[in-house]
């Protein structure tokens, strides 16, 4: 078919989308802008004739793991994190849950949904000939499928990604001037870029978040297309004399210190005295002011003013939309405060009212408000500056506002029409298809037995007939023991990829350690007792001096044992991704592998929990010369994990390989764990809650955290029997499902797994 003929067609058949959203409504939580955004599009694009697939998050509140909410058109897929059959080794896919769990139990909770999401994609993709799939960046729900798509993992047909620009953790973290330390950050931010940088186009809502991006990624401004949401179906509401001569403001939006309500109370503070009819309405749910938890921003908006202006404030919590409209209804302004912000619904909502809208300079708001005929912006994001702002508002006759929010509501229909947003997306989907971006074919094969696309072990089989050049070499760090190192040898024997130049480096061994080793034929070399480098470098110096020809090193621990395919992962990985710098690998734990660990940042694979060498890592030949040739020059002691970190500093890729390629006793583990408790953001607790048996998830709190707890619940009795009632239903329904597959598995002798549908 010649390339005209393949455009018209495109043109004019209707495309296949699919969104990726563990926000779509209903979701754990009280919903934001990015849930807002896919309900509107996923509903917009089903009624202009699209087909439209959605993969979002299935919890008590949303138990059905398939739903046809519009017949043959809108379609929602459910994933509940450790419910759902997993990939799991180099060698085959299965239904083993621990990978689930096992990232559940990370330092990143939120990628569970994202390796969930990733395998039901990829079944999408064939059965369903998914045709472009569109998700946001905040918490990288695309990550898995890009990086197994790169590896040369699953459906050979790859559809264009396209990654929607919302609010991104390092954006959240930096304006509500939360504390990075804690461990689910890290990972964010880099899986976050990641997904980011392997986008094959992004769509940003503003041209303010457009800019930004550019700035923060250095990417070209033409791979970003500025789409505004859509308004969906916002009311204009009718509002009578009476209203508009009152001073109620209305604050939709989550209780967040990023929303800027602490110096919109501070501005109350200062103005209340002049306007004795002032009125603050706020809609949303409250959240904490430190990133782990603790007094709620409701709390300190309170705790920071006098009781008479307190009395001007009123909080509503979340409300559904019939409720959100009413007391829109009931006011004269809206307000957008924020100290940060992207092309906010609630700015669009309140504006599609009737409302002209107070707001801060910092986002997309400007783009839409015409200062003093659709709203007022304030000079900066200040209390003061807000104060400002609020004052020409109030000073407003009825009629002056009522002439403003009629000129709000024109100016957001012309900006948000819901036609015209859904013709420029699929001009920019259609345009994707017509110009596929380069990409490196993988050949086809024979499909696996989980539907979703083909095996782990078959992409890298191929990936390594391509590689045959790639040689490896090894670096063994040995600490004692002569059990775990007869296991890690016959692992070494049995590697279906031999290593070129083997390197045990020993710290205090024994003789008959010593004499074990060289039995073998393995070169030994004993750790230094003061060195100026990291041990480990030094063997890898070794190896390099002694073989050219090295494509990469492997840094392993003797308490591992490999799997078999650990060479030949690693040696196809760096075949296929030039850029390849460092590249880690999750690990099995305990007798039977009934848990996993992954590294802390999956593009930081190297660095292990207590920031020593993680137990599993190869590094790219020529960066690893680099690497030490200058920190032998600059005289440095910096540890392996700092060299490596200089390595993807300098430019070169890092990644986790998504399979587990090594295992370990659950003793030896504890000796590579941290100790310290781990402290994650309230975000990723409330995660980790909703999927932990509540027996566990009890034992992990504190005390105190038990007290808060228990008066929360007796302050609330009936909503918190409603809640651990559907919790309870939701856990049993999904071991029933568990059961139910884990029989129709063994029934089948094999088959292909009955798709779970709700």
């Amino acid at each position: 078919m010649d390339t005209i003929s393949r455009h018209s067609i495109i043109d004019e058949v209707h495309l296949k989308h699919l969104f990726i959203c563990r926000e779509y409504p209903p979701a754990a939580y009280p919903p934001g802008g990015i849930g807002t955004y896919v309900r509107h599009m996923a509903n917009l694009l089903a009624e202009a004739g699209e087909s439209v697939h959605v993969i979002a998050h299935r919890w008590a509140g949303a138990p059905k793991a398939c739903e046809e909410l519009i017949p043959g058109r809108l379609i929602v897929h459910r994933v509940a994190f450790d419910q759902v059959a997993s990939h799991f080794s180099p060698r085959q896919a299965g239904s083993d849950p621990r990978v689930a769990s096992g990232m559940i139990a990370s330092t990143y909770p939120a990628q569970a949904f994202s390796w969930q999401a990733a395998l039901l994609a990829e079944a999408l993709i064939e059965q369903e000939g998914i045709d472009v799939i569109e998700a946001q960046e905040w918490e990288a729900p695309l990550y898995y499928l890009q990086l197994r798509r790169q590896l040369g993992l699953g459906p050979t047909r790859c559809p264009p990604c396209v990654v929607h620009l919302h609010s991104s953790t390092e954006q959240i973290f930096a304006a509500n001037t939360w504390d990075r330390a804690v461990l689910d950050y890290a990972p964010a931010v880099s899986a976050e870029a990641f997904s980011i940088l392997a986008a094959d186009a992004l769509i940003a809502p503003s041209q303010f978040m457009s800019a930004q991006t550019v700035t923060r990624y250095g990417i070209d401004p033409a791979k970003i297309a500025v789409i505004p949401y859509p308004l969906g179906n916002a009311p204009r509401l009718r509002r009578d004399a009476a209203v508009w001569a009152g001073r109620s403001i209305c604050h939709v939006g989550r209780l967040e210190p990023r929303k800027g309500v602490l110096e919109l109370a501070d501005a109350v503070a200062a103005i209340a005295p002049d306007y004795p009819g002032l009125r603050v309405e706020f809609v949303g749910g409250d959240t904490p002011l430190a990133v782990d938890g603790g007094p709620t921003v409701g709390d300190a908006v309170r705790r920071r003013l006098s009781p008479q202006v307190r009395s001007r404030l009123h909080f509503h919590g979340s409300r559904d939309a019939a409720g959100v409209s009413l007391l829109l209804a009931g006011a004269s302004a809206a307000i957008v405060p924020s100290r940060w912000e992207n092309f906010p619904y609630s700015c669009i909502e309140s504006m599609a009212s009737g409302l002209p809208v107070v707001a801060s300079p910092n986002g997309g708001m400007r783009e839409l408000i015409t200062d003093g005929v659709s709203g007022w912006i304030a000079s900066d994001g200040s209390s003061q500056g807000l104060a400002e702002a609020l004052t020409r508002a109030l000073r407003c006759s009825a009629e002056e506002r009522e002439r403003m929010g009629a000129a709000a509501h024109a100016a957001v229909i012309r900006t948000c029409d819901n036609h015209r947003v859904v013709e420029r997306h699929l001009q920019l989907k259609r345009s994707l298809l017509r110009n596929p971006a380069p990409r490196c074919e993988v050949p086809a094969t024979e499909a696996d037995d989980s539907t979703a696309g083909r095996t782990a072990a078959t992409a890298m089989q191929t990936c390594a007939d391509e590689a045959t050049d790639a040689e490896l070499g090894v670096v063994v760090t040995f600490r004692g023991g002569k059990a775990p190192l007869k296991a890690f040898l016959a692992s070494l024997k049995a590697q279906s990829r031999a290593p070129i130049a083997v390197i045990v480096l020993c710290h205090a061994p024994s003789d008959e350690d010593l004499a074990m080793l060289r039995a073998e034929g393995l070169e030994v070399m004993c750790a230094p007792r003061a060195a100026v480098n990291a041990p480990e470098l030094l063997a890898a110096r070794t190896l390099l001096d002694a073989r050219e020809s090295l494509a990469a090193v492997a840094f392993v621990d003797a308490r591992l044992q490999l799997d078999r395919d650990f060479l030949a992962v690693g040696s196809s990985a760096f075949a296929r991704l030039p850029r390849l710098g460092v590249m880690g690998a999750w690990i099995s734990v305990g007798p039977t592998g009934g848990r996993i660990h992954l590294p802390p940042d999956p593009l930081r694979p190297h660095l292990g929990r207590d920031a020593a060498l993680a137990p599993a890592v190869f590094v790219e030949s020529s960066a690893l010369r680099a690497a030490t040739r200058a920190a032998v020059e600059a005289g440095s002691a910096a540890s392996c994990v700092d060299l490596l970190d200089q390595v993807i500093q300098s430019g070169w890729r890092a990644l986790t390989y998504p399979a587990i390629l090594g295992s370990i006793s659950a003793e030896e583990f504890c000796q590579l764990s941290a100790s310290a408790p781990a402290r994650y953001s309230s975000m990723a607790d409330a995660l980790k809650r909703l999927h932990t048996p509540l027996w566990e998830w009890w034992r992990q709190r504190s005390p105190e955290q038990r007290r808060t707890l228990l008066r929360q619940a007796l302050s609330t009795p009936s909503t918190s029997v409603l809640w651990l009632a559907r919790r309870l239903l939701f856990r049993m329904r999904g071991s029933a499902d568990n059961l139910r597959r884990s029989w129709s598995t063994t029934t089948s002798n094999g088959g292909k797994r009955r798709s779970d549908r709700g």
